[in-house]
């Protein structure tokens, strides 16, 4: 469908009484009761126009209903000159009331603001696309890794600033002392004022990671038991499953490689690793080695997943078979820990 501009539509139909253009769409608006029902339709949610940032999801629907309808006239139309200015004319209308269409969705979500509901923004990365940096209204600015997610308001309110995360974000906090900063996610709850921090708290995964950089934070749970107050290079590692955690010295640079396209994992069992790989990867690791060692691995973000396997069985005694898009991993035969 050709796409028109809003100044074109409203002036050479709506507005303009004395349109050609016009005088055909009033016809085609008398030529039936549904007609005039799209038309009154239309005109009435029109009032709503300039407004900005309409919900796409719920306007698809409609405007592909919309483009159905524009194929049934065409078929319809028989006389080749009737069909040259029918068919414009069912396109204009149909232009009209894509813009009611977004305008009303747009309308909706003031209505919503005025109301007191808070307006969200929701931020997916998947595995094939680039990390994402995001900046805040308070200047806060988020960097988003693959295969993670972030929801949070398009205006935070006066009292605090709360940004949902699935999987792992770097924080660069603006500080407010009177607003502080939480990030939520299924698991943990990280409450700051003015700090930079890495979080990776996965839905897949019942472990996660809080790793302070600068500033201080804390830690608490789902049900905001507090966990720890972290200062910088150190770490707390929560467990949804058993409810236990652990607070340990780190070098907070291991923790934020993945911002340069890296991975390093420093003194971690394969078990651990394993797990950040299924969600890095998107897979499925049968680990069947049972080796409790701890190691060090470096990655980069673009290593298939049978490079990263090549590169641990390198470096620790085990094998591994790739099938279906599951890893089988076993200890090497013969092989010592």
């Amino acid at each position: 469908m050709k796409e028109f501009e809003e100044e074109d539509i409203i002036g050479q139909i709506l507005e303009d009484e004395s349109s050609e253009k016009n005088v055909l769409f009033s016809e085609w608006v008398d030529r039936s009761e549904e007609n005039k029902q799209k038309y009154l339709f239309v005109k009435a949610l029109w009032y709503y126009r300039k407004v900005y940032n309409p919900n796409k999801e719920e306007i698809t629907p409609a405007l592909n209903r919309l483009n159905q309808m524009i194929d049934r006239s065409e078929r319809r139309i028989q006389s080749a000159h009737w069909r040259k200015i029918e068919i414009q004319i069912v396109k204009y209308a149909a232009a009209i009331f894509a813009f009611a269409l977004i305008s009303y969705a747009v309308y909706q979500h003031r209505q919503g603001a005025q109301s007191g509901e808070t307006a969200y923004v929701t931020l997916q990365v998947s595995s094939s696309d680039s990390i994402r940096h995001i900046k805040l209204e308070d200047g806060s600015v988020l960097t988003v890794n693959k295969n993670s997610s972030v929801r949070y308001p398009v205006h935070f309110s006066s009292d605090k600033r709360i940004v949902y995360l699935d999987g792992e974000a770097y924080f660069d906090v603006h500080h407010e002392s009177s607003r502080p900063f939480i990030v939520q996610s299924r698991t943990i709850r990280v409450k700051v004022l003015g700090t930079a921090f890495n979080v990776y708290s996965s839905s897949n995964n019942p472990v996660a990671v809080t790793t302070l950089v600068r500033g201080r934070v804390l830690v608490q749970d789902n049900k905001a038991h507090n966990l720890a107050v972290l200062n910088p290079n150190q770490q707390v590692r929560y467990n949804d499953q058993n409810k236990m955690y652990t607070v340990s010295q780190v070098n907070s640079a291991y923790y934020t490689y993945w911002l340069k396209g890296e991975l390093i994992f420093n003194r971690e069992t394969l078990k651990n690793i394993f797990s950040r790989l299924e969600a890095i990867y998107k897979i499925r690791i049968y680990n069947k080695s049972n080796i409790d060692n701890r190691y060090h691995l470096v990655l980069n973000n673009r290593y298939t997943v049978d490079s990263v396997f090549q590169m641990i069985r390198y470096i620790a005694p085990v094998d591994y078979e790739i099938k279906n898009g599951n890893v089988y991993v076993y200890r090497k035969k013969g092989g010592n820990d």
